[in-house]
């Protein structure tokens, strides 16, 4: 019996190399632009920041509840000591980056999987960043 999606009769008997690259949907998907495929990547990684900023907030909160009973110091509050003040502002952004980063990572490897294209920029082989390093020493 002939299946309307060959790559689901393959899974069975083992994915090939080039479907272990692209992700299981690449077939249907072949053909489109990056920039096409750059552009339906958008809402997600939109959405993906939005959860990444809910995420890191809650870390912050959840880490400063640790360290100190008080809420987070402003910078405006005359109580509150330049040292506690620089901390609180460290720690949150260290809590937001790092929760943006890890959602937006896996939102993109996300993607990935289901299309085989890479939303990100890809990276240059090693001749190529070695070429330009040397062409930035001579200028």
């Amino acid at each position: 019996m002939n299946h309307p999606f060959r790559w689901t009769r393959r899974r069975r008997r083992g994915r090939t190399d080039s479907e272990k690259r692209r992700g299981p949907l690449s077939r249907t998907i072949a053909g489109y632009s990056p920039q096409a495929m750059k552009l339906l990547y958008k809402p997600f990684g939109v959405i993906a920041g939005i959860i990444g900023a809910k995420l890191g907030e809650r870390l912050f909160r959840a880490l400063w509840a640790k360290l100190d009973s008080d809420e987070p110091p402003k910078p405006t509050r005359r109580e509150a000591t330049t040292g506690k003040v620089v901390a609180a502002a460290a720690l949150e952004a260290a809590a937001h980056s790092g929760a943006k980063a890890a959602t937006a990572r896996a939102t993109a490897r996300s993607f990935h999987y289901l299309t085989g294209f890479w939303p990100g920029d890809e990276a240059k082989a090693d001749g190529a960043r070695s070429k330009e390093k040397e062409k930035g020493k001579r200028s």
